[in-house]
């Protein structure tokens, strides 16, 4: 697996992956700032940053979510809860997310 959010913003992760799975010695970051054209590019902006990929806030992309009742009650669940933070590491502004549930254990 990829954790896409150390993926776009971590060199060394990727240099790391590529050694351990693919025996590259370099990495060049081809195409890190590509947007791909299948399906039209991204979700959220399409071809925008076609060329400058690294531009997209991705990390904030739950903000579009935030109204939906239905995204923001999965946040109840206190092991999804763990797991996010756990597999994704703490995501600046995403606490209004657990505070609304008083947070998780450990926290």
């Amino acid at each position: 697996m990829i954790n896409y959010n150390e993926w776009v913003v971590n060199k060394n992760y990727r240099d790391a992956f590529l050694r351990e799975h693919f025996c590259r010695r370099e990495n060049y970051d081809i195409g890190i700032d590509e947007v791909s054209t299948h399906g039209g590019g991204s979700s959220f902006d399409r071809l925008t940053y076609s060329g400058r990929a690294a531009k997209m806030d991705t990390n904030s992309r739950w903000r579009y979510f935030l109204e939906n009742t239905f995204y923001r009650d999965l946040f109840a669940d206190r092991e999804l809860q763990y797991l996010s933070q756990e597999i994704f590491g703490h995501i600046s502004g995403t606490e209004v997310l657990y505070d609304r549930f008083h947070g998780i254990e450990g926290k």
